[in-house]
């Protein structure tokens, strides 16, 4: 009996021991207890399986019509999260919805959420697309056609095959 409460194994002996009755208690109670079955709905009983209608020879069945396929959806026209869906421009004026953001077929949109110091090291935070890139030094490659230039405290220069262009914290192109 000391050896199993003793070395490595001791812990998982220890618990056992007190989890054991804990378990046991649980149970005999649950056992005992019966629980309230008079309060729940009698099950209800199916008399007779349904039987299935065969069309004799000859019949015609109505035609069903298929609802046509809904078009696909073009991500570039879906509404921006984080703009707000009304905003009210002055007191008593109507209220100015958010413009979606059109991105050209084949383009992608880029944007800078924003540009943070870790330790000695400027980082930025961008999107492409629908995804989200994080923790970007100069010079890292951003979903393989991006490239980080420079980073200073708001403001970052990336390139684009071959082309330059500059985004704030909180902008977006498409590219």
């Amino acid at each position: 009996m000391r050896k199993l409460f003793a070395g490595e194994n001791r812990r998982a002996a220890i618990m056992g021991v007190v989890a054991a009755p804990v378990i046991v208690a649980l149970l005999v109670f649950r056992l005992f207890a019966g629980g309230d079955s008079a309060a729940l709905p009698p099950l209800p009983v199916d008399p007779a399986p349904p039987t299935a209608a065969v069309p004799a020879a000859g019949v015609a069945l109505p035609a069903t019509s298929v609802p046509p396929p809904s078009p696909p959806v073009d991500p570039a026209l879906l509404r921006d999260p984080f703009c707000p869906l009304a905003v009210a421009a002055a007191p008593g004026a109507a209220p100015v919805g958010c413009r979606p953001r059109i991105v050209p077929t084949g383009a992608q949109d880029i944007g800078l959420q924003d540009i943070f110091m870790e330790g000695d090291v400027r980082l930025a935070r961008m999107n492409v697309g629908q995804f989200t890139f994080a923790n970007l030094h100069v010079g890292d490659a951003v979903a393989g056609s991006f490239r980080v230039v420079t980073l200073s405290e708001r403001c970052g220069d990336f390139e684009f095959a071959g082309s330059l262009f500059s985004l704030c914290e909180g902008e977006h192109v498409s590219k």
